[in-house]
């Protein structure tokens, strides 16, 4: 099965009942164009991007959904104390991905071995 094939199979998995025209105004691609790409003509990369972006939000919500629900049963087992101690945690964790910069973002010079090290400031 070829990209485009599974990626309207994905669509159509996630979205049984949806129209042309709910697939092009999801998509944002013009009615048209969703007609023949369903009727077999080749899909462009730009449209298969975008239908692929929005079955990946739909996954992520789903799993989202039933990740938080998880966690509220789970919260409503803990003591008030536990759960203050679980959200200072959060808090921290949060605050402390806010002061990190990725290693990938620090600018890095090339050195004589053919390696890299960090550049001087």
């Amino acid at each position: 099965m070829n990209l485009q094939k599974e990626i309207i199979a994905k669509f159509y998995k996630q979205y049984p009942d949806a129209t042309l025209k709910e697939l092009s105004s999801k998509a944002g691609i013009q009615i048209t164009r969703v007609f023949r790409i369903m009727n077999g003509y080749e899909m462009k990369i730009s449209e298969y991007e975008k239908i692929h972006q929005l079955i990946q939000k739909k996954d992520l919500s789903e799993t989202l959904d039933v990740h938080l629900e998880t966690y509220k049963e789970y919260l409503t087992e803990l003591s008030d104390q536990k759960r203050y101690s679980l959200i200072k945690k959060y808090q921290h964790h949060i605050e402390l991905r806010k002061l990190t910069i990725p290693l990938s973002a620090l600018p890095q010079t090339n050195n004589i071995e053919g390696g890299f090290q960090d550049a001087q400031y």
